[in-house]
């Protein structure tokens, strides 16, 4: 059977989709908080990658099967200490290495920014993880008293980076500010890996603005974590029979 449900289990939100014969079907989206086993089509296999081990425990039932650092996968992770590694970076490591061409780093903008890094030889040469944009707003509401919370998401910078008002200059401290981060995280990894040239694949529900403002920056699909998922389960299929 080549019919199965990959779930890409997030902080915020949690994607989901049928995969047949390695092409990922139409995305569906639910809140983390609100997810339940009633997403799974009777009769289909699960495999789950999750960055909430609690929300785990709500497809106990469904004998699912979880990316992990276990999993047999065509990534060399030699160099890292990949038992600590999440498994959403894990698919994405994966999806590199099954769908890039190498050198190649696949940058996925959500809640956090994870950046994965793989070498020539496949190896994963190493990965970042930081605040995402949204985490960054939320935190100046957090531990401020008078800050608030901005969630105007759009994908263009404000046109100054002079804000004339509280909410317009943390719109643009956050906004450009992260940017700034994200291209100064490409270059050193440039410098790092010692290539002149190195694909950039970016994913995730914020990939969108970024892509506007770096141009270096292709899109993955917001399906390329699905596909990671996808393709570890089918390397691993002849070994969840025995």
């Amino acid at each position: 059977m080549n019919k199965i449900l990959v779930i890409n289990i997030g902080n915020t939100n949690t994607q989901y989709a049928i995969s047949e014969n390695s092409n990922i079907g139409k995305i569906e989206y639910i809140s983390t908080e609100k997810l339940s086993p009633a997403i799974i089509p009777q009769g289909v296999p699960v495999a789950i990658a999750s960055v909430v081990p609690e929300k785990n425990k709500l497809f106990a039932n469904f004998n699912p099967f979880f990316v992990s650092y276990t999993n047999k996968t065509p990534v060399d992770f030699s160099l890292i200490d990949y038992k600590s590694m999440g498994a959403d970076r894990i698919a994405n490591a994966v999806a590199l290495a099954k769908f890039a061409t190498l050198p190649a780093m696949c940058v996925d903008f959500g809640t956090a920014i994870t950046i994965e890094v793989l070498d020539s030889d496949c190896r994963l040469a190493g990965g970042i993880i930081a605040p995402g944009r949204k985490l960054w707003r939320k935190s100046l509401n957090s531990y401020t008293a008078l800050l608030p919370y901005i969630e105007k998401f759009s994908n263009q910078l404000l046109p100054s980076s002079l804000g004339t008002t509280t909410e317009t200059a943390i719109l643009a401290g956050c906004d450009i500010g992260i940017i700034g981060m994200a291209e100064a995280l490409i270059d050193k990894i440039h410098i790092d890996l010692d290539v002149p040239e190195c694909e950039i694949y970016a994913t995730g529900g914020d990939a969108g603005f970024f892509i506007s403002n770096i141009p270096e920056i292709k899109h993955g699909g917001i399906e390329l974590t699905l596909r990671g998922i996808a393709e570890i389960y089918h390397d691993n299929e002849d070994l969840l029979k025995k």
